[in-house]
């Protein structure tokens, strides 16, 4: 073996931690660092040879003040990691607040938590628009309170028509979604707003995720890993050349070969593939196709979880840690939880089936109330209107129009007419919000910190906004300098 590939081996090799070393050498673990709890020095390659060599040269006298094993030494420890975790709660405490609110605030490089507003409408041919409206700054907090005040005062000001408001889409986030003090309780407390309804995002599927599979002992180490690979340059540069000299098509975790952890690993990677096809009208599939997986593992047949068939088959040992019962009470309880989450959609779901195709065999008195309920109508016209409707030959004969709903007369059928209106409306997900905040990284970046919220604001809209200027008549207002 040559010199230079020992040296590689050594410098890609990864050290940890031992909390023996705390007492011992006075260190302790900070973000994948050694550091030194006496003068707050780090270590850059945490072996043990490192930390004794720093303790002993430098704090040489420290053994003599407070010897090993002793009680006195313990609480000197004790105290001194205190005062260092007190240290980094000044600058993580910021942090913790930002997080409050996911979707709808996000702190820019200046450390302003920013409100991002979109909206879609809807025209009478049916023809939709989804829109940015505005970023609004949350100077100080970024509880529920503080972002229905900021909302509240936005439409005040600008006078925007809160009357047609017909639904709203957020994060599930405690600030948005709330019981008592959330944006959107605050929002239906108001007399201003009308009737509305709410939905928590259906993008999120690492929030489902996490909370039901409770795979933490996966996704800590897996996070972990991919954090300590991307945070310095050489190190991913090293990975992508091993991958690159395996001709590996994904990441290999080879340093951690339990069969139980990498079985789990797969089973968690499949399921995640089936989350990230969801979709606002594939819910109902979803839940559907989960218990046909679940009857499926039950009777050991995996064709839909290539990961763990994978495992299966070039593991030979994999077979006697499988427990198929394990992976079927995860994704039952999956189930469940997607009942809970999308409970609304289950509302919603017979007035679109309705509203795509108003011809099909139905229980009118049933949907009539449900339509009625939903979007705010009078259920008795609703009722006449339907059986008008359906015995209505010639729009029988253009149901299948692409827009079919912009040729039904909104004086005879003024009920069904807004509540196709209404649904057409609806956002099923916060995914422009997501790619708001994405531009807003690029755009006020470490170079320009000092974009005023107003300026932010105007940058955003030229870069999400659909619009295009009239240049010619904006030329046309301009008087030129004539020469003297």
């Amino acid at each position: 073996m040559s010199k230079d590939s020992s040296q590689a081996k050594k410098r890609n090799k990864t050290y940890y931690f031992h909390e023996e070393w705390e007492s011992e050498f006075l260190f302790t673990d900070v973000g994948e660092r050694c550091v030194c709890l006496i003068c707050g020095a780090s270590i850059a390659v945490g072996k043990k040879c490192n930390i004794e060599r720093h303790f002993t040269q430098v704090h040489g006298n420290f053994a003599r003040d407070f010897p090993v094993g002793s009680e006195l030494r313990t609480e000197k420890v004790k105290q001194l990691k205190a005062t260092l975790q007190k240290q980094q709660s000044l600058f993580t405490k910021p942090i913790k607040r930002g997080n409050a609110v996911t979707e709808a605030s996000f702190k820019d490089l200046s450390d302003t938590a920013q409100l991002a507003v979109f909206i879609r409408m809807v025209f009478v041919d049916f023809s939709s628009k989804e829109e940015f409206l505005t970023l609004l700054p949350l100077k100080t907090t970024t509880r529920g309170v503080d972002i229905y005040n900021v909302f509240k005062t936005y439409c005040v000001e600008k006078r925007v028509p809160l009357e047609k408001l017909v639904s709203m889409t957020t994060d599930g986030a405690p600030a948005m979604i709330g019981r008592h003090s959330g944006f959107i309780r605050g929002c239906k407390n108001d007399p201003d707003f009308p009737a509305f309804l709410n939905y928590h995002c259906i993008i999120h599927q690492q929030a489902i995720c996490s909370k039901v599979m409770r795979y933490d002992h996966v996704m800590t180490l897996v996070v972990k890993i991919i954090n300590s690979i991307r945070a310095k340059s050489k190190q991913y540069r090293c990975f992508k050349a091993f991958l690159d000299e395996l001709s590996a098509e994904y990441g290999d975790l080879l340093f951690h070969t339990e069969v139980r952890w990498l079985l789990d690993l797969a089973f968690l990677a499949d399921v995640t593939e089936k989350l990230n096809q969801l979709n606002l009208h594939a819910v109902k599939d979803f839940k559907a196709k989960l218990s046909f997986h679940v009857h499926q593992l039950k009777n050991n047949r995996l064709q839909h979880f290539p990961s763990v068939l994978k495992m299966l088959e070039s593991h030979a040992d994999a077979t006697e840690v499988f427990d198929v019962h394990k992976y079927c009470d995860l994704l039952s309880r999956l189930g469940q939880e997607f009942e809970g989450r999308f409970s609304d959609f289950e509302k919603l779901e017979p007035c679109v089936a309705f509203i795509a195709n108003p011809f099909t065999e139905m229980d009118i008195d049933n949907i009539s109330k449900q339509i009625a309920e939903l979007f705010n109508v009078s259920a008795l016209e609703v009722e006449m209107e339907v059986i008008n409707l359906q015995n209505n030959i010639q729009l029988k004969s253009q149901q299948h129009l692409p827009h079919f709903w912009s040729l039904v007369d909104s004086g005879v059928y003024k009920n069904i007419h807004q509540a196709a209106l209404k649904a057409s409306a609806l956002f099923g997900s916060t995914y422009l919000c997501e790619a708001a905040f994405s531009d807003m990284n690029v755009i006020k970046c470490k170079f320009r910190t000092r974009l005023t919220d107003e300026h932010l604001n105007d940058c955003i809209r030229v870069n999400l906004s659909a619009y295009t200027p009239a240049y010619t008549s904006l030329v046309e207002t301009m008087q030129c300098q004539s020469a003297h």
